[in-house]
């Protein structure tokens, strides 16, 4: 289902630019903007108004810090490697690549498909969400904005949801009953507008050659060795999380740092045509297998 939601989303994207100029782009931010002012938030709303908060929770969160703190001197260690003929500009780049990955737009609908529950991506989501909005700001020299994170829809999903939980308000059971629908409904609608967002490869072959292999190092191979690593290492999460885990951690560069690195000046195209690529490759090669072995 997701590698045909994200085909049809695509195709969707070369029917629309065959009508006229402008149609992909409108079609695709009203969708990108349904699921990140609407779904996510609702989607997190339920989630967190039926489930504890727990210190599997924070082990989950420990997980992802961990995996910052090893990309983060690995990345700058790839600067020395002349072969990858790597600048400040770029290893800033692949900082954004390595480092977040996809858990939103796909991780949402791989772990609903293989899992059936999206537990713990919902935390790496949120998660991740925050860091991405003050990360980059620290990368690129300049004061992060604490005030950004007031405009992150999910974090009122979040609160909501837990406040509900815990107050435990009878009247709004009929309600959150209602909305169990939402997790499955916005992995569909990410699924097929990631397709949608996926853009073309433009970039020096060469170049973008090597910034793609080191991403796919960081994003399928340093990534969920970490993930294995620290659930062996602490195991405080249940089998079945401990999966999902790893899972979530080989999923390829989150379409959002296109945006993020065209806003700050950095080597957009090389971040935007690796994603492509590394979405394409996941989707084909990864996904499959991840199902076949853990669904």
């Amino acid at each position: 289902m997701v590698n045909l939601l994200i085909l049809l989303g695509y195709t969707s994207k070369i029917i629309l630019s065959k009508l006229g100029e402008g149609y992909v782009e409108k079609v695709a931010k009203f969708l990108v903007e349904v699921v990140y002012y609407f779904l996510i938030p609702v989607a997190f709303f339920y989630n967190y108004s039926v489930k504890d908060l727990s210190a599997r929770d924070l082990g989950l969160i420990g997980a992802y810090t961990m995996f910052i703190i090893v990309a983060l001197p690995l990345v700058y260690l790839a600067k020395r490697i002349k072969q990858l003929n790597l600048g400040d500009i770029e290893i800033k780049s692949l900082l954004l690549v390595a480092m977040f990955p996809n858990f939103v737009f796909l991780g949402f609908p791989v772990t609903l498909s293989i899992f059936g529950t999206i537990s713990v991506a919902s935390v790496l989501g949120l998660y991740s969400i925050v860091l991405n909005v003050l990360v980059p700001e620290l990368l690129s020299s300049r004061k992060p904005s604490f005030t950004g994170l007031l405009k992150i829809p999910a974090l009122y999903g979040f609160g909501a949801g837990v406040f509900v939980h815990y107050v435990s308000l009878q009247v709004l059971k009929p309600l959150i009953e209602t909305l169990s629908i939402t997790p499955m409904l916005l992995s569909y609608v990410a699924t097929f507008t990631l397709g949608l967002r996926l853009g073309f490869v433009s970039s020096k072959i060469s170049e973008l050659a090597k910034f793609t292999l080191a991403t796919s190092i960081f994003r399928f191979v340093v990534s969920p060795i970490t993930a294995a690593v620290y659930s062996s290492a602490l195991p405080i999460l249940e089998p079945t999380e401990e999966l999902q885990l790893i899972v979530l951690f080989s999923m390829p560069p989150a379409v959002l740092n296109t945006v993020i690195a065209d806003r700050l000046g950095w080597r957009t195209e090389l971040v935007s045509s690796s994603t492509f690529i590394l979405t394409i490759f996941y989707v084909i090669a990864i996904y499959p297998l991840q199902y076949a072995l853990f669904g």
